[in-house]
């Protein structure tokens, strides 16, 4: 297996969102698309925080691995506190409006108070651009302990692995993001996300 798309982390420079509100957080790019500017969220009006699935049939016809590793942390937790990791792919029909498309999810984790616990999800697709679609499976992880396999959530439509996609950055086929949702919106919550990258044979 080899690594041919990686969102640029590792376990001592990771991404973190977290803070306030219970609406999903985006990890984004540690790095952003020019030297000081600063790193893109991923959101349905903006792509660039994407990881971009390559194109120019590399993928076309096969088998590739989606993997996901990291942390979340409350500081309360213990009162009813949860969290849920969801992998997303990004497609685009009109210019400048994004989709959004869950694909994997872990269950919802309970959170306990000021205590770090693991999440992963480790997914497997396949597509081609004939039928256009893209689907595949996943195993979701919480605190070293896999739950329930599944197929993905969802399946992509219309994806061409050889052209690509002009309305998304890099004319990609499509994207991934990778976001976390908390039950309860306290301003210490934080999730640190340590592995976002595509494997391939």
């Amino acid at each position: 297996m080899s690594i041919i798309a990686d969102f640029q982390l590792n376990g001592s420079a990771g991404s973190t969102v977290g803070g306030t509100g219970t609406t999903a957080k985006y990890f984004p790019r540690l790095l952003g698309p020019s030297i000081g500017v600063a790193p893109a969220v991923l959101s349905t009006t903006n792509a660039t925080g994407m990881l971009a699935v390559p194109g120019q049939n590399r993928l076309n016809g096969t088998f590739f691995t989606v993997n996901v590793v990291g942390e979340m942390l409350s500081p309360t937790g213990g009162g009813g506190d949860t969290a849920t990791v969801k992998l997303y792919g990004v497609t685009c029909t009109t210019a400048g409006t994004y989709t959004l498309t869950a694909l994997a999810t872990t269950a919802s984790a309970t959170l306990e108070a000021g205590t770090a616990q693991s999440f992963a999800i480790k997914t497997t697709l396949y597509g081609d651009s004939t039928s256009g679609i893209v689907g595949g499976n996943y195993s979701p992880y919480l605190q070293g302990v896999l739950g329930t396999s599944a197929t993905t959530t969802n399946v992509l439509s219309s994806i061409n692995f050889n052209t690509g996609n002009a309305l998304l950055p890099g004319s990609a086929p499509f994207g991934l993001g990778v976001e976390i949702t908390f039950g309860t919106g306290t301003a210490a919550n934080s999730a640190t996300l340590y592995q976002f990258n595509i494997n391939a044979d």
